[in-house]
């Protein structure tokens, strides 16, 4: 049964809206329609917006109550217009777009279906230039789960295909003819199997340990070998308290300036996926998400503060400062070469202090 609300946006390559009959055409194929967030691109759309907009407008997110206040899909269409992302910068799921592109060439129509907003949607469907059309959300409705499935059905009716990756997706596979799974979790693989015929499986990317320790810069460490100076300076080197603290400084500023690596790469997620070398990051190409990114640098940020505090409220003052002057700088609070040479240094002197308190 169709539905009867109002259709969501859908155009093709030439602006027009394609009609239900050549969307059913084909090599004895149903039209293909594909989601977009972890499945075409192995990141998330919103994500990518949120943090565009952290790094670029911060000061927009003043308006973020009011933009959610109007809905999910009122919010997502304010954060894709104030910092959308490039859509040619995206990590595309490789494995994807050559299937997609081998079933083109064979006459199937294939079309965008995402919850994203229809800016980067459209975006998106520019640049690959394989899709039918593109069914996205509007500013007025969320596409996802049952919705996008009524907006399919508008489009199509019953006869279409579905490639996804997420519990979402698990009511679309059920009234579609044939499914495509990408990157799904093995739980979500074996419920979507039961719902329908399965076309095509492209196993998930995770991201292993070596990505995570990555992400975490242990070579940067180095520098927080300062802590140790006040240790030898004031000959406590056989003392088990002292030394048991200046480890306790060292590990916890390591945590704690591991997580303001990961925030800053997440920040800039752009740029480095625009150099030629930091694009195989484990960020940048997607195989540590955003939302995992955030997850990892609190837990080490919390971790870090709340060990140093315990161990030593001074101490647990030191990072806190440390980590301010930290963000500022690695931000360019100031854009100033005087200032930034003072934040350098008062980074600097920061990790002496921790080791003046620690010892």
């Amino acid at each position: 049964m169709r539905s009867s609300a109002k259709p969501p946006h859908e155009t093709t390559a030439s602006g027009a809206v394609p009609a239900a009959a050549d969307a059913a055409a084909g090599p004895g194929d149903s039209p293909l329609f594909v989601d977009l967030d972890g499945t075409l691109i192995l990141t998330d759309a919103f994500h990518e917006s949120l943090v565009g907009c952290v790094s670029s407008s911060p000061s927009s997110l003043l308006k973020a109550p009011f933009w959610l206040a109007k809905g999910r899909a009122h919010f997502k269409a304010e954060l894709a217009a104030a910092a959308g992302p490039d859509a040619k910068l995206l990590p595309y799921d490789k494995r994807l777009l050559a299937f997609l592109s081998a079933e083109k060439q064979n006459g199937r129509k294939i079309f965008l279906a995402t919850a994203a907003d229809e800016r980067i949607a459209r975006s998106v469907a520019d640049v690959l230039g394989i899709f039918d059309g593109v069914v996205a959300s509007d500013g007025e409705r969320n596409l996802k789960g049952t919705t996008k499935l009524d907006a399919i059905r508008q489009l199509v009716g019953d006869n279409f295909s579905y490639a996804g990756n997420s519990r979402a997706d698990l009511p679309i596979w059920q009234a579609a003819t044939s499914a495509v799974i990408v990157n799904a979790s093995q739980s979500i693989e074996r419920r979507a199997k039961t719902s329908c015929r399965v076309e095509r499986v492209f196993p998930r990317h995770g991201a292993g340990w070596r990505d995570v320790i990555s992400v975490m810069r242990p070579r940067g460490w180095a520098k927080n070998l300062l802590v140790v100076v006040p240790l030898f300076a004031a000959l406590k080197v056989p003392d088990a308290a002292a030394l048991f603290g200046t480890l306790v400084a060292f590990a916890t500023f390591c945590a704690c300036a591991s997580a303001i690596y990961i925030v800053n790469d997440l920040l800039d997620l752009g740029a480095a996926r625009a150099h030629p070398r930091d694009q195989h990051g484990a960020l940048a190409s997607g195989r540590l998400s955003i939302a995992e990114g955030f997850v990892l640098a609190a837990t080490l940020a919390v971790a870090g503060l709340a060990g140093a505090t315990v161990y030593s409220p001074p101490l647990g003052a030191v990072l806190v400062a440390y980590m301010i002057v930290a963000v500022a700088y690695n931000r360019k609070v100031g854009r100033h070469a005087v200032l930034d040479t003072l934040l350098l240094a008062a980074l600097y002197v920061s990790r002496l202090a921790a080791g003046l308190v620690a010892t």
